[in-house]
């Protein structure tokens, strides 16, 4: 994350199926936008890979009409085609400890 902008970093919101009650990822990432994070991690260990595929197409146009930059956690081949057709690289990351 060495070249992401200090204002990117502002609120950064990291999913987590447990929080969800009643509503959707989708309805809790589009809030957390509406309230002003500047950046969101995708991090689903436990779902299988369509699965999150799957919630990362959406989430990375929900993202992406509010400005702000998805981070797909722990998968590079994964964020490779979630992204297909939709916006640049750094639009979906590959999240993990180590520095690329």
């Amino acid at each position: 994350m060495n070249n992401m902008k200090k204002e990117q970093l502002r609120l950064y919101a990291v999913t987590d199926r447990t929080w969800l009650g009643n509503e959707t990822l989708y309805e809790q990432v589009e809030k957390a936008l509406e309230g002003g994070a500047t950046l969101v991690q995708l991090r689903e260990k436990e779902l299988p890979e369509a699965d999150v595929q799957k919630e990362a197409e959406e989430l990375l146009e929900l993202c992406h009409r509010y400005g702000v930059k998805l981070i797909l956690d722990d998968d590079v081949e994964l964020a490779a085609k979630s992204r297909r057709g939709r916006g640049s690289y750094r639009t979906v990351r590959y999240g993990t400890g180590a520095r690329a």
